[in-house]
């Protein structure tokens, strides 16, 4: 499942650089996103115009605004919510216990689709295995954009950790958690649920970033109770994380 997840960011990055080189696409003569004025970058784009989503709706509160607004690093995360249950019983709901996933560069979806970045957790959480295989075929002839850039993963039930030696680049981020809000109704749900839109702020061990926020997300809550749940398991889950 991870090389398929891979190679479908691939195919979707690679969507974006023929997008952009249509007529009436938004670009700039000078913009150094672009290698020539027929070839756009599929990844390390620049982020001076990425604006970050916002839940905008009634009834819901909205995370605080980041400072400065212009993103360091925005990446698309795939994996999954982890839980534990000291029971199988109704009795006792799941308790969170960190997450795994891969992230993968979505800085020029950011700065010149927005659109499609805000709908790639809701498809990568839905894609069944089957359809990611249809666009395998693909990858092997747009080549390895380097799509995946980084991990993101657990110390302990609230630590978070995000690290991208896969990119080449010693920036990590360790953080805990300062602010959550629900996703808004209309965000994908999975089995039980999306999980809370959230800011995290940088501790001891971060190096490059200051705040990461969980936007956008898709999937990933636990069934209310434990009732029939073993004593560990995981929830898939897609969202985006913009670093500040």
């Amino acid at each position: 499942m991870q090389f398929s997840i891979k190679c479908l960011a691939i195919v979707l990055a690679g969507f974006a650089a023929v997008a952009s080189a249509l007529p009436g696409s938004r670009r700039d003569d000078n913009d150094d996103d672009y290698e020539d004025s027929r070839v756009a970058r599929v990844t390390g784009c620049s982020l001076d115009r990425a604006v970050m989503p916002t839940i905008q709706q009634d009834g819901y509160a909205e995370l605080s605004s980041p400072s400065p607004r212009t993103p360091k690093r925005v990446v698309l995360g795939k994996g999954t919510q982890n839980y534990t249950c000291s029971t199988s019983t109704a009795s006792v709901a799941p308790a969170a216990y960190g997450a795994y996933a891969l992230l993968y560069d979505a800085s020029c979806l950011a700065q010149n689709f927005p659109a499609v970045l805000h709908s790639m957790p809701a498809m990568l959480l839905a894609m069944e295995e089957k359809k990611i295989r249809a666009l395998l075929g693909l990858c092997s002839i747009m080549g390895d954009k380097k799509v995946e850039v980084g991990l993101h993963y657990f110390t302990d039930a609230t630590t978070p950790v995000f690290e991208f030696t896969k990119s080449g680049s010693s920036d990590i981020f360790v953080g805990k958690k300062t602010e959550g809000v629900p996703a808004p109704s209309a965000a994908p749900q999975g089995d039980h649920g999306a999980v809370d839109w959230l800011r995290l702020s940088a501790i001891e061990g971060t190096r490059g970033f200051s705040d990461v926020y969980r936007v956008n997300t898709a999937g990933g809550m636990a069934p209310r109770t434990c009732e029939g749940m073993p004593a560990k398991f995981e929830i898939p889950y897609a969202t985006e994380y913009w670093f500040f």
